[in-house]
């Protein structure tokens, strides 16, 4: 566990440093901001529209900072050379894992708790935030896979941004009344999207959005899986 927390420590002090802490609660108000002001700019009300839009307002969050954040970590690793050092040490290949991931799950889960208490309140705030740890672990899941085929921060924005928008068509759709497509059932993100509306319109509980929960902790068991493998294979050929 110590190790863990040394990892997790010098992750979460690279993100303060970076300002990504900034950043992310800034990202919060700033979304709210906007939503109050697109609602008032077509003159319908805040408190009919505010959860509708949010399973939106929800997905691009935990997308841009689990795709980015974790990638990002694995990437600052490989650009200054850092990461054979941490092989070396007594530090499980899980444990580096883990301990990165946790710091994506912590900074996802202030920053889309913030998300949420802007645009809705904080009523039906539990089952949000476990749709927020499920949808962030796909997330950093993807993020680091990606990460894998990147040598550099730009390299790796460049791919992210072109994956994004895949990921964020049953958000985007979801603006389109009347549309529903069953091959949107194939994207990963429409269960945060489902899950998500079910909660904050119709006030779903935890045992309502459970099925969802769980085809996305199928997916991420198998990115892990696909990651794990990735860079064992790679880490066999550096030796």
């Amino acid at each position: 566990m110590s190790r863990f927390l040394v990892i997790f420590n010098k992750d979460l002090k690279a993100a303060r440093t970076e300002g990504l802490f900034l950043l992310l609660l800034l990202w919060s108000p700033i979304a709210a901001a906007v939503a109050r002001w697109v609602i008032h700019l077509i003159g319908a009300d805040f408190a009919v529209m505010g959860p509708i839009l949010l399973p939106i307002w929800l997905i691009l969050t935990i997308l841009t900072i689990g795709m980015m954040l974790l990638a990002a970590l694995f990437i600052y690793e490989k650009e200054n050379n850092t990461w054979p050092a941490l092989r070396l040490t007594p530090l499980g290949l899980w444990e580096l894992i883990t301990a990165k991931m946790a710091v994506g799950l912590l900074l996802s889960l202030i920053t889309c708790a913030l998300l949420i208490g802007l645009n809705i309140g904080f009523d039906n705030m539990l089952p949000l935030l476990v749709i927020t740890i499920f949808g962030s672990l796909f997330a950093l899941l993807t993020g680091l896979l990606f990460s894998h085929f990147s040598k550099t921060m730009m390299q790796m924005m460049i791919q992210q941004r072109l994956l994004l928008l895949p990921l964020m068509l049953p958000a985007i759709l979801h603006l389109i009344p009347g549309v529903e497509a069953d091959w949107l059932k194939f994207i990963p993100t429409y269960f945060i999207l489902r899950a998500t509306e079910q909660v904050a319109v119709y006030g779903a509980s935890l045992g309502d959005i459970a099925a969802d929960m769980a085809i996305l902790a199928a997916v991420s068991v198998v990115l892990l899986v696909v990651n794990l493998k990735i860079i064992a294979r790679r880490e066999r050929r550096s030796f």
